[in-house]
């Protein structure tokens, strides 16, 4: 909604690739406690853990929660 784009839609587009390039919907389904293991495992390779937090809260459908991570993010 808004006119330009800001570092936050990054975040929301790498979220959304991983999420539907590399996330097998139908286990996710059948073991929904194998997304974060799965998800943990892309941290442990040095995916920032805000990344997580942002796949994650979509997944679970809270935008806000999503929208909000990567303002809180204090990159090193």
């Amino acid at each position: 909604m808004r006119e330009t784009l800001v570092l936050e839609d990054d975040f929301y587009g790498l979220g959304m690739v991983l999420a539907c390039a590399l996330i097998v919907v139908s286990y996710f389904s059948i073991d929904p406690s194998a997304l974060p293991r799965f998800l943990d495992e892309f941290v442990r390779h040095g995916i920032p853990p805000e990344v997580r937090d942002v796949v994650t809260a979509l997944v679970a459908g809270d935008v806000a929660a999503a929208r909000d991570t990567p303002g809180q993010w204090q990159p090193e």
